[in-house]
């Protein structure tokens, strides 16, 4: 799940000569604003708001996630994501009376704040909080 560079794209297309010479003045400014923006995947726009990231981050973040993996994986990602975003680590949700994690989730301090967790049920990486996710877990079984 890659985003989109199309800056990186418009600038090498001038440097190869494929932009004619008369065209180059017309698109400095919207190489401007496409290097500051980096248009991204439209998949990206909700990692970036909801973790408070850059896209550039964000797009790393979602090239991270890919869904099917083990648990054992699942958490070795989410500790590499962890250090991108600086949170406060990986954290296995386990619920009373359960030996074994149903979730694991990047901790960013808040229960209901939205989050990337990982549910070891359907093997996916999810956007949620954590506490929303074990509220729906504790009333469905």
């Amino acid at each position: 799940m890659k985003g989109l560079d199309v800056y990186k794209i418009a600038n090498a297309l001038i440097r190869m000569g494929s932009v004619h010479p008369e065209m180059r003045g017309d698109l400095r400014p919207v190489l401007a604003f496409l290097k500051t923006a980096r248009v991204m995947s439209p998949q990206l726009g909700p990692i970036a708001k909801a973790l408070q990231i850059r896209p550039d981050v964000a797009e790393q973040v979602a090239s991270m996630l890919e869904d099917g993996v083990s648990s054992r994986e699942a958490d070795k990602i989410l500790t590499q994501i962890d250090k991108l975003i600086r949170g406060y680590g990986a954290e296995a949700l386990v619920p009373d009376g359960e030996m074994n994690p149903i979730a694991y989730y990047l901790n960013n301090g808040d229960t209901y704040k939205t989050t990337v967790l990982y549910n070891v049920h359907t093997r996916k990486f999810e956007m949620t909080s954590w506490g929303d996710f074990l509220e729906y877990w504790e009333s469905d079984n």
